[in-house]
C-alpha cells in the first residue's frame, strides 16, 4: 500500500495513479420518493447536524459570471458619478490683478 503504478518496463520504479470523478448529482425532484427511501436503507445512516451557538446558516446559490459583470458595471457608474460630484454651480475663481 501507498505505491504507485509500475512504470511501463521500469517494474521497479512506481508512477503515480490519478483518477478523476466527474459527479453528476440529480436535481431536487429528479428521484421518485420512493426511490429515495430505497436509496436510504442501503445507505449508512445520516450524521445528527448539530449547530453550534451562534453559527448562521446560508443558502447556496449558483455562480452566474454574467450576472456579477454586470453587478460589477452597475457600481462603477455609480462611482464615477461620486467622482465628477454631484450639480452645484461653477466654482468661482480669484481675478488677477494687473
Amino acid at each position: 500500500m501507498g505505491e504507485g503504478m509500475p512504470i511501463y518496463r521500469d517494474p521497479f520504479t512506481k508512477g503515480r495513479l490519478i483518477i478523476r470523478f466527474k459527479v453528476v448529482f440529480p436535481k431536487p425532484g429528479d428521484i421518485a420518493p420512493t426511490k429515495i427511501a430505497e436509496l436510504e436503507k442501503c445507505l449508512p445512516p445520516r450524521a445528527e447536524v448539530i449547530m453550534p451557538d451562534g453559527a448562521v446558516e446560508h443558502s447556496l446559490t449558483d455562480y452566474d459570471p454574467e450576472y456579477e459583470r454586470r453587478r460589477q458595471r452597475a457600481g462603477e457608474a455609480y462611482r464615477e458619478d461620486d467622482e465628477e460630484g454631484h450639480g452645484g454651480g461653477q466654482r468661482v475663481q480669484c481675478a488677477s490683478h494687473k
